[in-house]
């Protein structure tokens, strides 16, 4: 539609016009803006996306693991752990619901190989299915970037 008074245009062709190029001319501000939404949507990263998308989306390594697989997240940022520790983002630590302060856990990224030992310093993460959230210093020794299986042992 064309608002002649204020010589703008308005589209008011649905979105699922946008890829009928005989349309051209109706597509409008609407339908760029619907594309480009998608386009981001589906080039972030899982733990953008959230985490019900991440268990739809995933599933669990077929390779071998000498403990169990389990979902891991990282996090970073904080004041201080559940131990009393001053947060560091850079260290090699991480949180877990049950297992005692001062824990040692080895993680194995199944994707390329990658190992690292962490503490248990810290409670969580308290989101349902993700049972261990790494610090950004551990998650980066795993070359992990995302939420993502990981074995831990």
């Amino acid at each position: 539609m064309h608002d002649h008074s204020r010589g703008t245009f308005y589209s008011t062709a649905p979105l699922r016009d946008c890829d009928d190029m005989s349309h051209r001319q109706s597509i409008g501000f609407p339908c760029i803006v619907g594309v480009v939404s998608c386009l981001i949507a589906l080039s972030a990263p899982a733990h953008s996306r959230g985490f019900d998308w991440f268990f739809a989306h995933t599933r669990k390594p077929q390779s071998s693991c000498s403990g169990q697989h389990v979902v891991a997240s990282f996090y970073s940022s904080g004041r201080r752990t559940a131990n009393g520790d001053m947060f560091d983002a850079s260290g090699l630590t991480a949180a877990h619901r049950t297992m005692p302060f001062g824990s040692r856990v080895t993680l194995v990224n199944p994707e390329n190989g990658k190992s690292v030992t962490v503490v248990i310093n810290d409670r969580g993460p308290f989101t349902r299915g993700v049972t261990i959230d790494l610090t950004r210093g551990a998650a980066r020794a795993l070359n992990m970037h995302r939420t993502q299986w990981v074995c831990m042992q």
